[in-house]
């Protein structure tokens, strides 16, 4: 970038700062602590180089001392030889001086390196050695002096890797400090050079924040001028602004005084207080002779201005109409203090008349939304029940599911459900809910009016008006409905409903539409289980003697069957046949032949237990399965029978029927056969073989011989 580019850059930049004292500050001190920080550091830096001279001069004493102590054995080992070859005392002498040297000298070596452990070691080993070689050098000398030396190759070869020993680690400890003595020298350069570095970089940034808050001053210094001569054209400006908004605008300094206002707020404030205001007026002289009536707004007024952030909304009557106004203030401050505040003043009388509006308008789309989702969340509710219960197969399972819908559909009421019976005597309580009044279980429909009208019955005050004989405990703290259950233009029970009564009315229109879809789904459901009971049992019932016909009897027999392999057990067939039936019919008529099958259909029923099932085969014959039961068992259960039929005494007009007798052929399972069609073929066979031996008898078809099986 050229030179003449960048500082019009720098200068643009520099112009987009605004000079404070906080900023001034900031860079001075960042000045000062960086020159104070250069100072500490050379300092520091001074400290730092003054050590390092003193580990290298350390190094270097270590070094002296390896070198004295290998100077030294040399020297004693000379004077030792020489003492050997000449024998002169002087030379012993030497020996001696020179051995206390060197022990001084390894002792200063391990002084030394105590800073360093590893060489402190090798020192501790070489003082051993050291001393070794000593001893071996004085031995020798002894031995020379007691006249008994003899050099052989071990003491020989004992010198020598004594001596060698001691020169290798005191090559290798001179190796150790001569590697330490480069790096500290190497460590002491580097951290010259950094010290060098950081204060140059120091001295540059001091130099550049000195000239930047220069700069600062200067700009600033200029820009006070322009800023002179734009106060008058702004003030006009402003002045144009504030009255240019609908609004009522004020300043005040800390004394309230008006500094300034718009012509909105001076009209305003005359129309108000009756009060023409002007600038450098006190608020409280403005406030002076204010009539009683207005005191409490002036009070809000002058409050405003004691605190910042100041929002309140007035009602003042004008005219003998509500006026409202919405009242704030803002304390204006410079960089330390407050130095004055703002008071806007706005006439929302209108929007909160629009704002009522809009409100009363909300409120009844809410409660209108709210109504919507309460009955949209009822018929979910409803279709949900009424699906549920149309895939009831009983009245139980009604019953089951009718406990959980009404404290949710209907959480205003409490009450029962009662069902009709079949034969439609009485009805009986199913289920209750909320806690109702206790009541009777069962009661006759004559003791309710709606089940005799056919139609709702409701009570608001029994005391006052016509209450049902089934209610118990008949006072004025609750009213009650009794609502019929109809469907098809049958009743099959009844809802009984307690609740409080408001403003004479014991439900509302919505909660009676919401008990009356209630009321309906119910009656439909039970009508729909009753008409299935009663599909259900002429499909499986024989309408005259009401037992089971064949088509059940095929299921049941294929089912018991499969029952009686898995758990291993037996089961009889018994096959009757009325004797001489058709006699009975031409002799006394179809109607006295019906009233001997539906006595013989009745004993039939008396005498199986839970388990086994009597069924009408067809005309005459009746078929009897007698399940987990043994051979002996199954005649004896088949001559009861056989018995009690023969003690049939029907009297048809005049005359006695009869005598009325029955054949009976037994089978069992497995010992006759082991599927149902040859079940009953075999039992068949044996009612045969009875009817054709006679009448009036039971035949096993196990005791049948083969010829005997041909009809």
């Amino acid at each position: 970038m050229p030179k003449k580019t960048y500082l019009n850059a720098l200068f643009f930049n520099l112009n987009r700062f605004k000079l404070s004292r906080t900023i001034l500050n900031i860079v001075f001190v960042l000045a000062l602590v960086l020159l104070t920080s250069l100072s500490f550091l050379a300092h520091y830096h001074v400290k730092t180089l003054i050590k390092s001279n003193n580990w290298v001069t350390h190094t270097y004493q270590v070094i002296n001392s390896i070198e004295s102590a290998l100077y030294y054995m040399v020297d004693i080992e000379s004077h030792q030889r020489a003492f050997i070859i000449l024998q002169q005392d002087h030379e012993l002498n030497i020996f001696d001086a020179l051995k206390d040297d060197l022990r001084k000298n390894v002792e200063q070596l391990i002084y030394l390196t105590k800073d360093n452990p590893s060489q402190q070691a090798r020192a501790d080993v070489f003082k051993r050695v050291v001393e070794q070689r000593l001893q071996l050098l004085i031995r020798i000398i002894k031995l020379k002096q007691s006249g008994r030396l003899i050099i052989h190759s071990g003491i020989f070869n004992d010198s020598i890797a004594l001596s060698n020993q001691v020169k290798a680690l005191g090559q290798e400890m001179k190796s150790v400090e001569m590697t330490l003595l480069k790096e500290r020298d190497n460590g002491a350069f580097n951290q010259t050079k950094n010290a060098q570095f950081m204060l140059t970089a120091g001295s540059i940034i001091s130099f550049i924040l000195l000239a930047f808050a220069f700069l600062l001053v200067n700009k600033e210094l200029a820009a006070h001028c322009v800023s002179e001569k734009t106060n008058d054209a702004t003030q006009a400006r402003l002045n144009k602004i504030i009255n240019s908004v609908s609004d009522m605008i004020a300043a005040f300094d800390n004394n309230h005084c008006f500094i300034i206002f718009n012509d909105a707020y001076k009209n305003e404030f005359k129309r108000l207080f009756n009060k023409t205001i002007y600038i450098g007026m006190n608020l409280n002289e403005a406030f002076n002779a204010v009539p009683q009536s207005k005191k409490k707004i002036a009070n809000i007024w002058q409050t405003s201005l004691l605190r910042n952030d100041f929002n309140q909304m007035l009602e003042v009557t004008l005219d003998d109409a509500p006026c409202y106004y919405e009242i704030s203030s803002n304390f204006v401050e410079d960089a330390h203090n407050t130095i004055g505040v703002v008071q806007n003043v706005r006439n929302i009388t209108k929007r909160i008349q629009e704002h009522t509006k809009l409100q009363d308008s909300y409120e009844k789309q809410a409660l209108s939304l709210r109504d919507l989702q309460e009955k949209n969340t009822q018929i979910t509710l409803l279709v949900e029940m009424s699906d549920i219960m149309l895939a009831c197969n009983s009245q139980e399972e009604i019953t089951q599911v009718l406990g959980k819908y009404p404290q949710i559909l209907l959480p205003f009421t409490r009450g029962y459900l009662y069902a009709m019976h079949p034969s439609k005597n009485y009805l009986e309580q199913s289920l209750s809910w909320g806690a109702p009044h206790e009541q009777n279980v069962t009661f006759q429909p004559d003791d309710c009016w709606a089940i005799k009208l056919g139609r709702q019955h409701k009570v608001n005050h029994a005391t006052q008006e016509l209450t049902c004989s089934h209610v118990v405990n008949q006072n004025d703290d609750y009213g009650y409905l009794c609502l019929p259950l109809m469907a098809q233009n049958d009743i099959y029970g009844l809802l009984y409903l307690e609740g409080q009564t408001h403003e004479g009315t014991l439900f509302n229109a919505n909660e009676s539409l919401l008990i009356n879809a209630f009321a309906e789904l119910t009656a439909l459901a039970l009508a729909n289980v009753r008409l299935r009971d009663n599909l259900r049992h002429q499909s499986i019932r024989d309408p005259l003697t009401a037992l089971y016909n064949r088509r059940y009897l095929d299921d049941f027999l294929f089912k018991q069957l499969h029952q009686a392999k898995r758990s291993h057990l037996s089961f009889a067939i018994l096959m009757l046949d009325l004797d001489h039936f058709k006699k009975i019919n031409d002799t006394y008529g179809h109607d006295a032949g019906d009233m001997v099958l539906k006595e013989a259909g009745k004993i039939l029923q008396n005498n199986v237990r839970a388990g086994d099932i009597a069924t009408r085969y067809g005309g005459e014959e009746f078929i009897v399965l007698l399940y987990d039961i043994n051979q002996e068992h199954a005649v004896e259960r088949a001559e009861a029978i056989r018995h009690d039929i023969a003690q049939i005494n029907i009297k048809y007009g005049a005359q006695i029927v009869g005598p009325i007798t029955t054949s009976v052929g037994i089978a069992l399972f497995p010992l006759d056969a082991d599927s149902p069609k040859e079940l009953i073929e075999a039992a068949d066979k044996a009612l045969y073989f009875a009817k054709k031996t006679g009448r009036n008898k039971l035949v096993l078809y196990h005791d049948l011989k083969p010829n005997q099986f041909v009809y």
